[in-house]
């Protein structure tokens, strides 16, 4: 996984194809602050966002960043 400004991707081959996913989590005004990989299930990733949206701060993907839900909660 990696990300810009305003491109999210992956690549499931070492980095030789990347998967532009940027259109499955909302960047028009955030942008991702960090990546974090479950180690054993490279499926299961969170996102986390610098711009202090209240309502949009940490995303969670259990399908390789197909879908998120908003986990932000009451951060």
């Amino acid at each position: 996984y990696i990300a810009n400004d305003t491109s999210f991707y992956k690549t499931m081959d070492g980095g030789t194809n990347w998967i532009r996913l940027t259109s499955q989590l909302p960047l028009d005004t955030n942008r991702i602050s960090f990546i974090a990989v479950n180690p054993q299930n490279p499926d299961e990733l969170w996102v986390t966002y610098f711009r202090w949206n209240p309502a949009l701060k940490v995303l969670h993907s259990t399908d390789g960043g197909m879908n998120w839900e908003n986990i932000t909660g009451n951060l």
